[in-house]
């Protein structure tokens, strides 16, 4: 039996029906639960930043966020990347479907398509803990995960 390769994640802790057919004949069903994947990959980057820090002298008119793809990484697949400071939160995508020039290239962001605006961190106050968070849905956005998949801890500094 066999699962295609890019349909493996979005049944990632489902229970789902087993069963074959063979000249017309059907097996029993049973009820097989796959086990649950968990992407990794490094934590999502910040072309501007430096070690641990955000500088806003850095930033032009908004930082690049890019997040290198994980194993098992398909279109059927979403993604959401919200980038939080104290109480302020900027949403940099909701739902991307993942394609494929992102799986051929092995990177969400390149092209600097993925940014938070300077207009967002200018509010901020200086030394406030900026956290990008990424979360991946392995099934079109159906679940989402408890937790963030990918996280990046920076502080912002003039």
């Amino acid at each position: 039996f066999a699962i295609p390769y890019e349909r493996l994640a979005a049944h990632s802790g489902k229970t789902i029906p087993l069963y074959y057919t063979a000249t017309g004949d059907e097996s029993s069903r049973r009820l097989v639960r796959v086990l649950v994947y968990k992407p990794f990959a490094p934590s999502p980057q910040v072309l501007e930043a430096s070690v641990g820090s955000l500088s806003l002298a850095k930033v032009g008119n908004a930082a690049t966020i890019t997040q290198e793809l994980w194993p098992l990484a398909s279109t059927d697949q979403r993604v959401k990347i919200i980038v939080r400071g104290g109480a302020a939160a900027h949403t940099v995508v909701d739902s991307h479907a993942v394609t494929q020039a992102e799986i051929d290239a092995g990177l969400l962001g390149g092209g600097a398509t993925l940014t938070v605006p300077k207009t967002f961190l200018q509010v901020l106050a200086l030394n406030t803990r900026l956290l990008v968070q990424v979360s991946v849905s392995l099934d079109t956005g159906v679940t989402w995960p408890s937790s963030r998949d990918f996280e990046l801890q920076l502080t912002l500094v003039a």
